[in-house]
């Protein structure tokens, strides 16, 4: 759980001007700060921001993972925090404090490339093109029995949609945040995910009064398969401290009540009224998994009743009726070719791609820690996670690595030219007339590859680009077992 780290913030400012006529002088409340807790993924730095919106940090204080006395220099992007500080009369922002907790410190049990996933601690994590990694390239990179770090959002059916995996040093305490199944409070044990945790010799805190169906943090080690609980509390994203104050939530719906009145975005129970403004979406278009910012005060019981929902760009979730800010899920790793600042977007193998106020930023060749669209230029290498909505790329992640002349995509298949062996994916036309194929990694003939693609089916591409087109040497096809 959060612990606490300053006092009660300022609730406002006092401003003591001088007045003319014999020297005399008076005092005068300047418009008040407004207090603000924003729980969201951190999107880049120069100060912090997060979910696009910049904090300054000069005179707040930083946490990981309970431990006080850290710096900015700790934390990375991608990974989930929680700040606290106020909205300055200017419409600036600045933080207090800056507390991070991984979801899940723990163990790899297996690894699923097909799927995209990995089970750590009884816990499903899924990646995607979004996902930061940090001691390994990417999922490939991880096997059975890495100790790893997590931060993400849970979705609906309890996994993690994980937005930073670390692999780590091996550590002898392990920890894992989640809802409490299958309780016996006779044994003192309990599961999260399909974990099984015992806390008979566990420190519970006076008060916590445990139930299926709680959201709770477990510190511990493993004996065997049994996660033998050190340590047990109940996790939430607000404190008492908390109560009345302008609060801001960012992640996927879980838990969506029947008459879409209330949802849960991890263990923060969301309430919304007739009076919810919708942004990007509607109250139709609330459903489980889709990704959003909840915004509104947070009340006495620990819930946020929100006066104003804002529908994120995802590629999880949601649904075609979602307002506009579900799509599909593509990669392209690439070098940019056009850069146009006014309008905020920059080209890659003959297509345009967006930024959003949320893209994720990461300077993986210069390590430039303030790295950002403007430090983008033409020739930059860049490996882009992207959402693509009726043909229009939005890029979710931009990273930049060293130069390389391989020139990737992985993306749906848009159109398919069996006899010219062309195919367009994700808008890119990809000459495939001189590319091995390959199905699961396994090489198969042109005519198995073209008996068996087809539009919307999820190809990657490699090759060189040669102006107008990918020229690829290799394309490949998941193919289900």
């Amino acid at each position: 759980m959060n612990q606490p780290l300053l006092g009660a913030l300022a609730a406002s400012l006092v401003v003591v001007t001088a007045c003319g006529g014999g020297g005399a002088s008076s005092t005068s409340a300047a418009p008040a700060a407004t207090a603000v807790v924003s729980h969201g993924t951190i999107t880049g730095f120069g100060s912090v921001i997060i979910d696009g919106l910049r904090y300054e940090t000069s005179r707040a204080q930083f946490s990981v993972d309970g431990t006080s006395g850290r710096s900015q220099d700790d934390l990375s992007v991608g990974q989930r925090v929680t700040v606290r500080g106020t909205i300055n009369d200017d419409g600036s922002r600045s933080a207090g404090e800056v507390a991070y907790e991984a979801e899940l410190h723990g163990i790899v049990a297996s690894v699923d490339l097909a799927a995209g996933s990995f089970v750590a601690l009884g816990q499903t994590i899924v990646v995607d093109a979004s996902t930061i990694f940090s001691g390994v390239a990417d999922l490939s990179g991880l096997a059975a029995d890495n100790y790893i770090e997590v931060s993400g959002s849970r979705t609906a059916d309890g996994s993690i949609l994980a937005s930073y995996v670390e692999k780590e040093s091996a550590r002898s305490e392990l920890e894992v945040k989640g809802v409490v199944l299958e309780l016996d409070a006779t044994l003192k044990q309990l599961t999260i995910g399909s974990q099984l945790v015992d806390y008979s010799t566990a420190t519970v805190p006076t008060g916590l009064t445990l139930a299926n169906g709680s959201f709770v943090e477990v510190k511990g080690t493993l004996v065997g398969s049994v996660l033998m609980a050190t340590r047990i509390a109940q996790e939430d994203d607000f404190r008492s401290g908390d109560r009345g104050t302008l609060a801001e939530v960012e992640g996927l719906v879980g838990a969506l009540a029947e008459d879409r009145g209330s949802f849960r975005i991890g263990p923060t129970l969301v309430t919304v009224s007739g009076s919810t403004v919708y942004e990007g979406g509607s109250a139709a278009t609330l459903v489980e998994g889709v990704k959003l910012e909840a915004k509104g005060t947070v009340q006495a019981d620990g819930s946020l009743a929100a006066t104003r929902i804002e529908f994120k760009l995802s590629s999880h979730g949601g649904g075609d009726d979602n307002g506009g800010t579900f799509g599909a899920e593509a990669k392209i790793q690439a070098t940019i070719t056009a850069l146009d600042a006014s309008a905020r977007n920059f080209s890659v193998l003959g297509v345009t791609v967006k930024v959003a106020d949320t893209t994720v930023y990461r300077d993986s060749r210069d390590e430039v820690r303030s790295f950002g669209y403007s430090g983008l230029a033409v020739g930059d290498y860049v490996e882009l996670g992207l959402v693509e909505i009726a043909g229009e790329l939005t890029a979710s992640k931009v990273e930049r690595d060293d130069n390389d002349s391989r020139q990737l995509v992985q993306a749906a298949v848009d159109s398919i030219d069996a006899v010219g062996e062309v195919l367009a994916i994700a808008g890119i036309a990809v000459d495939a007339s001189t590319a091995s194929y390959k199905f699961n990694d396994a090489t198969v003939s042109a005519e198995q590859f073209y008996a068996t693609v087809a539009v919307g089916s999820k190809l990657k591409a490699k090759g060189s680009y040669n102006g107008t087109m990918l020229v690829a040497t290799e394309v490949e096809l998941d193919v289900e077992d």
